[in-house]
């Protein structure tokens, strides 16, 4: 959530300064729910004296108490006589939409739980399936009651359990859509959840300049991964991670030392992941992270195969959450591919230039208007995983669809083994780290030290330390929390 909503949660906790549904002459009214052709829009009635609303958006999960919903917003100003927040999602029969509203009337705060509101035939209802057609029947009185029946799976549907596409290796009995299947919140560094990586990325012809080894910390609810440069004798030492190494021996992503004009990797980082502790195939990933700031970084928000069942390095597929270059300014084909952009979707090909072909994008400014790029503030990145499509967000607001059909594109003979959609048709799970430099995510004909087919690439990157060093302003990738929902 952005700073504001933030800001309003962190307001709402302090209960003596709250009021609950009304006080003091003012009252929350009722939000309305409003169907559209792709979404829906929550909104409250105007009226003088309403500062900010901030809205909080579950569907089909009641909230427990006054907690951050599946969807969240804080509106600074009124239009057409209402406060409004449209909620990028598809609501179907059965759905109910839960919300709860924090208002500064005022000077004062206030804060009350909205009535559940159903989905019935394609329209917004406060009363439930059944009080409706009570309310659409004659006066005529209702018949005996006959003996009871097993629930059917309209009836579960009716009690706000929807079906789901989201399969885990071991599935959980009733597992509903938008379901919590997994959560972080980074309260300690959780094993049971998360492996961290050690080693040196060298499995494929597009890896990072860095080593991965534990360069992260857990700082009041925010896991920190941290890019610095590296200590040691860049050009004469040698490197052995030993019984650390979590990495490859085949690959040499254990141990090294330098031969001819070849270096130490120079700059250490994080890298952590769920393989084998959780792992799923389709759903709903959100990830609140602040990505990092300074030329040639990237964060790493990623889902990875947790089997690699389509042989070659990036024929299984690799999905990305949320990808932005940490270049303030970066000229690619006369677009800014720098941190005024925010890329999501899925790599397929090592080639930098078609790496976009999977990917869609979004400029920073049609998110806000408040930041000059994403590295500035904590956002809200979403991407929803089904057969057919990706679906990527950022604070709610959609940016783009991926098809789920690779096959037309990149004719790859190795997918016809799997389903339509492959190779997005296997389990995956989550991988969040901080990248540098490398062969793969930097085109080549942008202003940068190396070349990415260039033997000596790494070297030439250290070599123009000079230069990028003083721009790492913020080189740490923050995560605030990860949430994984059945879809």
């Amino acid at each position: 959530m952005n700073w504001f909503v933030k800001l309003l949660l962190l307001l709402f906790s302090l209960y003596n300064l709250i009021f609950s549904g009304h006080c003091q002459g003012f009252t929350i009214k009722d939000v309305n729910v409003h169907l559209l052709e792709d979404s829906f829009r929550v909104s409250l009635p105007d009226e003088p004296g309403i500062k900010f609303v901030g809205f909080n958006v579950n569907v089909n999960r009641e909230f427990k108490n006054f907690e951050a919903g599946q969807y969240t917003a804080g509106v600074l100003a009124a239009a057409n006589d209402a406060w409004g927040f449209d909620v990028k999602r598809k609501l179907r029969n059965n759905d109910v939409v839960h919300v709860w509203v924090g208002v500064q009337f005022e000077n004062l705060i206030y804060r009350n739980r909205i009535s559940p509101i159903y989905i019935i035939n394609g329209q917004a209802s406060s009363l439930p399936p059944e009080m409706e057609q009570l309310q659409t029947t004659s006066s005529t009185p209702p018949p005996p009651p006959s003996p009871p029946k097993p629930p059917s799976e309209a009836q579960n549907k009716n009690q706000g359990c929807q079906p789901t596409i989201t399969e885990l290796p071991v599935t959980k009995k009733n597992l509903c859509r938008d379901d919590l299947i997994f959560e972080d919140n980074f309260d300690v560094l959780l094993y049971n959840n998360w492996n961290p990586e050690v080693r040196m990325p060298r499995e494929a012809d597009d890896s990072e300049f860095v080593i991965y080894n534990n360069s992260l910390v857990i700082d009041s609810g925010i896991l920190k991964i941290t890019a610095r440069l590296n200590p040691a004798d860049i050009r004469n030492g040698a490197i052995d991670l030993e019984e650390r190494c979590t990495g490859s021996l085949t690959h040499k992503e254990c141990a090294t030392a330098n031969r001819f004009r070849s270096i130490l990797p120079p700059v250490i980082s994080g890298r952590i992941n769920t393989k084998n502790n959780f792992y799923f195939k389709y759903g709903r990933v959100e990830i609140r992270a602040k990505v990092p700031l300074g030329d040639w970084l990237y964060p790493l928000l990623l889902l990875e195969p947790h089997n690699v069942e389509y042989n070659m390095h990036f024929d299984y597929g690799q999905m990305r959450i949320a990808f932005t270059r940490g270049n303030r300014e970066l000229e690619w084909n006369g677009s800014d591919i720098g941190n005024t952009r925010l890329y999501g979707g899925v790599v397929l090909t090592e080639a930098t230039e078609f790496r976009h072909q999977s990917m869609v994008n979004v400029a920073i400014n049609t998110i806000t208007d408040r930041q000059q790029n994403f590295g500035g503030a904590f956002h809200i990145y979403s991407l929803t995983w089904t057969p057919e499509e990706l679906i990527l967000n950022v604070d709610g607001y959609e940016y783009g669809r991926v098809e789920c059909n690779f096959s037309p594109i990149y004719n790859k003979s190795i997918w016809k083994r799997g389903a339509k959609n492959a190779p997005l048709d296997k389990f995956f799970y989550i991988t969040l780290g901080l990248g540098a430099g490398g062969h793969g995510d930097f085109p080549n004909d942008v202003q940068k030290p190396w070349q990415n087919t260039a033997p000596l690439a790494q070297l030439k990157f250290w070599e123009r330390r000079g230069e990028w060093i003083p721009t790492w302003s913020h080189p740490i990738l923050e995560v605030d929390y990860v949430r994984v929902y059945a879809v």
